[in-house]
């Protein structure tokens, strides 16, 4: 699985360099098969399972979390790592009691960093689905980066499979105002206040047609940009998984944004890319940006057959194979 670094606009040298390296990675991986030919399912499963069993070694563990740095960094390796095994919970085999172990520190790890923010009635609506005032985020040092990771970790909570297991690290924990016996909170409580945070961060109408649906780096940012739009989308789609839906408005709104964002001009050789703040080309690549509108066009229960789904995959299709150049390629 990889870890996907952050898009960094000033500095993130060494993030940077991470993301050269698993390139040269994708780029090696992609001439061998060239060569050798596609793998066989047998050697995919033996190399996913590699790759959980090096997985599990790096876990910190008196904390539970993975990698290393600040802490918007540990919370979303922790993200993507947890995801991982569960996403391969099937296939655990022999592994399953040490595996769940990964999992289960992980996830506190994860819970232990929880914030608890207030929110409050949006010009579109009510983003508070269970009226206690409140949503969850997960990053406390920089605000900046709310959107990445709390979209990178809620996917990990979604997925946990246990929507009625409690809380028992962090601040979370000592709260009443759940579903739990006494008010405790269980996970899909939290999974639920996760999904009225990024509700309460959607960009609001009052921001104008060009930023109106989308989401940027904090909650009600006053603008919005494709690629960080992909985080609360992702997040949002696993969190069905616990029967968690997202207030009818949020689908509503970002329509604009996809809309927006997409240039639907025949003549334009960018015809069915997304822009990065706005129709393509707008910065920062239109291959990456394309893809993050396809997850948001699934949000929103387009798929093949539907023009600008279609536009947008031919865009892909036609563009795939360009030489590499900044974001893309």
């Amino acid at each position: 699985p990889l870890l996907i670094p952050f898009k960094q606009k000033k500095g993130g040298k060494r993030m940077k360099k991470r993301l050269l390296f698993i390139v040269a990675l994708l780029m090696a991986a992609i001439w061998f098969v060239g060569v050798a030919g596609a793998a066989t399912e047998l050697e995919k499963r033996a190399a996913i399972n590699a790759g959980l069993a090096y997985l599990a070694t790096t876990q910190n563990a008196t904390t539970g979390a993975f990698g290393s740095g600040a802490l918007e960094y540990t919370l979303s390796y922790t993200g993507s790592a947890v995801l991982s095994f569960l996403e391969e919970k099937p296939n655990w085999g022999a592994n399953a009691v040490a595996y769940q172990a990964v999992v289960d520190k992980g996830l506190n790890f994860l819970l232990s960093n929880a914030q608890a923010v207030s929110i409050a009635v949006q010009p579109m609506g009510d983003p508070d689905s269970d009226g206690n005032g409140i949503g969850v985020k997960f990053n406390s040092n920089v605000l900046n980066r709310d959107t990445y990771v709390t979209g990178i970790v809620l996917p990990a909570i979604a997925s946990s499979g246990d929507p009625n297991k409690l809380v028992t690290v962090g601040p979370l924990a000592t709260r009443t105002d759940g579903s739990g016996a006494g008010g405790a909170w269980t996970y899909r409580d939290v999974v639920q206040n996760t999904v009225d945070y990024f509700a309460f961060g959607q960009s609001d109408p009052a921001t104008g047609i060009s930023d109106r649906g989308g989401w940027r780096y904090y909650a009600n940012y006053g603008g919005s940009d494709t690629s960080t739009t992909q985080w609360p989308v992702i997040g949002m789609l696993f969190a069905s998984q616990m029967g968690v839906t997202a207030p009818a408005f949020v689908k509503d709104e970002l329509a604009y944004w996809t809309s927006y964002s997409q240039n639907m001009n025949l003549a334009s050789p960018y015809y069915g890319a997304a822009g990065y703040e706005g129709p393509a080309p707008s910065g920062y690549g239109e291959v990456n940006e394309t893809g993050s509108l396809l997850i948001q066009q699934a949000f929103l229960g387009k798929g093949i057959g539907n023009a600008n789904v279609d536009a947008a995959i031919a865009f892909l299709n036609n563009h795939w194979k360009d030489a590499a150049s900044g974001w893309d390629g």
